[in-house]
């Protein structure tokens, strides 16, 4: 529902039904659901062009994250990315899921 061209003056969080929370340092809001949020200050706005699925890349200073303490490998402060069910846009209508089977791990050289 988030994805729907809306009017400049609606509200997609509204729209969709997401429960939000204030931020501490930004005015947005922040979508509550979410285990891991960022409060970023926007530095810079580039256009990547004008036609259909085009769109804007923000360059930003993160001033603060939000991170729910369930997400974390015990005993740490990293992320388990076991503990989530990740999201990806690939285009068009397709979508992926990464989780469980489909997350790997690859060490670095």
């Amino acid at each position: 529902l988030s994805s729907k061209d809306l009017a400049r003056n609606e509200n997609e969080f509204a729209y969709a039904q997401i429960e939000t929370l204030d931020s501490d340092l930004v005015k947005a809001k922040r979508v509550k659901a979410s285990p891991f949020q960022l409060e970023c200050k926007l530095l810079e706005m580039k256009s990547l062009g004008e036609g259909p699925g085009s769109g804007n890349l923000a360059i930003c200073e993160v001033l603060k994250f939000h991170i729910n303490e369930a997400i974390l490998e015990e005993g740490s402060k990293r992320i388990d990315p076991q503990k989530l069910d990740l999201i990806g846009r690939n285009g068009g209508f397709y979508y992926t899921r990464s989780h469980g089977e489909a997350l790997f791990e690859l060490k670095r050289p």
